[in-house]
């Protein structure tokens, strides 16, 4: 994590040779994109949680290695704590789900209605719900209805020579191909008098992005348990290992002279 976030701060370059052909695609279709404040933000928290991770897992380490009883002790109350947190949250997010929806649904309705710019827009927020509206089949957060409330959306089109307000963007339309390479849809109407057959108008994100995500509910729920069991496990062996210098000080000081000298050496 960590040398993947120095990666990504001082050579993005080499990540921008596999992300080309995406890159490509994106000004094929008239997205001029740069990956600079993403690459920025991302390494800056890969960065933090690799050298915090790299800190706890040293401390660990040393402590068990050199019989340091404050690295030991030290290492054990994060662990600890970061394993009390994990499980504060994964209740919370069991309990607190209805209050969390009204919470998050509606800051997402506030994200289009204040930042969402059409097909064409290339700011992150756009770009993102574009990316949601294509590969989930999907429209707006509960429907499309969400997309007319867009103040920076300019939704009227010339056609014809006549003008005409969209209903939907075409990125709500029934497409062929993946983001951002798709096939202008057989329907070129959709975007204007759009139904269930030639759009998704009617299929919130919101709704299908948590049944994506319900199908690997079990395979999420085990591989938490996993690391909550390897959390555990250190745990228990922390605090054994603790036990057992506390026993072989006790069983040393018991057979040696108690000189300032000894005890001196004996203070581990």
């Amino acid at each position: 994590m960590l040398g993947l976030g120095c990666i990504l701060k001082y050579n993005s370059d080499l990540l921008n040779h596999y992300l080309e052909p995406m890159l490509e695609a994106f000004r094929e279709n008239g997205y001029e994109v740069s990956l600079t404040d993403l690459y920025e933000a991302v390494s800056v928290i890969l960065i933090g949680l690799g050298s915090a991770i790299l800190t706890v897992g040293s401390l660990g380490c040393c402590g068990a290695c050199c019989k340091l009883k404050s690295f030991i002790i030290t290492y054990t109350v994060i662990v600890l704590a970061v394993t009390i947190a994990e499980i504060v949250c994964a209740v919370l997010l069991f309990t607190m789900r209805k209050e969390m929806e009204s919470t998050l649904q509606p800051m997402l309705q506030a994200s289009i209605r204040n930042s969402y710019t059409g097909d064409a827009g290339v700011d992150v927020t756009t770009l993102g719900f574009n990316f949601l509206f294509t590969e989930w089949d999907c429209c707006g957060v509960h429907n499309y209805t969400d997309l007319h409330l867009a103040t920076k959306w300019d939704r009227s089109v010339m056609l014809y020579g006549f003008q005409f307000t969209m209903a939907i963007p075409l990125m709500c339309c029934k497409l062929d191909g993946t983001f951002p390479n798709m096939v202008i849809p057989k329907d070129a109407l959709c975007a204007l008098y759009p139904h269930s057959s030639n759009s998704n108008y009617h299929k919130g994100c919101y709704a299908e992005v948590e049944k994506s995500i319900n199908k690997y509910q079990y395979i999420i729920i085990g591989s938490g348990i996993g690391v909550l069991v390897l959390e555990i496990g250190s745990i228990i062996a922390s605090i054994y290992l603790f036990k057992e210098l506390l026993f072989l000080k006790r069983k040393l000081l018991a057979v040696t002279p108690r000189t300032p000298r000894v005890w001196g050496v004996l203070n581990f």
